[in-house]
């Protein structure tokens, strides 16, 4: 499974004996928060400039098994050190980002801190950066909150989606199958796009900076509003393409000003893991079947529990197929007493045989 450095107090800069002393508290979870990372790893800490390759310094630490907390603690020296720096803290390969390649995911997820004083007079925001590779060369930002919000976290089933349009996208790749010959027309006119539940953006902004000339309309309820737009705003979208955000409710009718668009495409990542909200989600997609007849829609799943089958049955029921499914595996950190089990994510590629029906 994928696990995540995360920040439990924010990088502080203080006094101490005439230099400054950075101070920070780690964990190492994972997506949801609901278990420690439980084996031993050596991580590094940086801080870096302003341009993120810059290292001012760097401290390796080390996160041994029973953990739960880390304490960082690098000393600088006082002088001239007033400029912006961030913490970064991930695996000890010295990397500025963490690489997305052709469907790679890195176990652990390393964080960096907003921009803080050396000065010694704040602390970092309330909001972390991650820093993706991709294979373009591009590198996707990624905001979060610090604090526990399921609405501004990155969750797996969206990091896997993003790996596998990264290496779906890429030229090498000779993509078949309704997405391929979407990425074909992507040469020819703009595409369409709809991603809904967005959380953070990463599926949808990645998917701009990953394909030239394609419009990707990011939507969720007005608390995500400020997270997708400051990822929008840190976002550097290939040739032609753009993002823009919209309130959706699923319990709601959907908005006329999507519903008089047409979308190629329809995102939709670790949605599914709240039964109760599967029903209206279902409603959602065969409005949007509707409205934009022919659209391709992609679901993400990583199942949490037996309760989420019900999606698949409602989605049959409203006419909708799979034309496609492919899985990937998530990494695990081996260590000498490792016995979890291998999570996997589910990708499906649904298209809509009619368009009555459920909802």
């Amino acid at each position: 499974m994928v696990h995540y450095v995360r920040f439990l107090k924010l990088p502080k800069a203080v006094k101490h004996q005439g230099n400054i002393l950075i101070k920070a508290l780690i964990t190492i979870t994972t997506d949801l928060g609901d278990s420690f990372y439980e084996g031993s790893v050596t991580l590094t800490a940086s801080i870096r400039g302003k341009d993120h390759d810059a290292v001012y310094l760097q401290r390796k630490i080390q996160w041994d098994a029973p953990s739960r907390a880390l304490n960082i603690e690098l000393l600088v020296k006082d002088g001239d050190n007033g400029w912006p720096a961030q913490l970064q803290v991930g695996i000890d390969n010295g990397e500025a980002t963490d690489y997305i390649g052709s469907n790679h995911i890195p176990a652990i997820i390393s964080v960096w801190s907003g921009n803080f004083s050396l000065s010694g007079q704040d602390e970092s925001t309330n909001f972390v950066q991650r820093r993706f590779g991709l294979l373009n060369k591009n590198v996707l930002v990624i905001w979060e909150e610090s604090v526990e919000s399921i609405a501004r976290h990155i969750w797996d089933a969206g990091l896997a989606l993003l790996a596998h349009l990264n290496h779906t996208i890429t030229p090498q790749q000779a993509s078949t199958g309704a997405i391929g010959q979407l990425l074909a027309q992507a040469a020819q006119r703009k595409l369409a796009v709809l991603e809904l539940g967005s959380g953070t953006g990463i599926v949808g902004i990645g998917f701009a900076q990953m394909l030239p000339n394609c419009e990707v309309l990011l939507t969720d309820l007005k608390e995500a509003e400020d997270i997708i737009a400051r990822n929008s705003d840190a976002s550097t979208p290939s040739m032609s393409s753009s993002t823009s955000f919209c309130v959706l409710d699923w319990e709601e009718v959907v908005p006329k000003s999507i519903t008089d668009r047409h979308f190629d495409l329809i995102f939709v990542s670790d949605c599914t893991y709240n039964s109760d909200s599967i029903p209206a989600l279902v409603r959602t997609l065969s409005a949007l079947a509707k409205s934009s007849p022919g659209a391709v829609t992609i679901i993400s799943t990583k199942p949490r529990h037996s309760s989420e089958a019900i999606f698949f049955d409602l989605m049959t029921d409203s006419g909708f197929s799979i034309n496609d499914h492919t899985t990937t595996t998530l990494p695990v950190m081996q260590h000498p007493d490792d016995e979890e089990t291998l999570e996997t994510v589910h990708i499906y590629v649904f298209e809509r045989r009619w368009t009555t029906g459920f909802g």
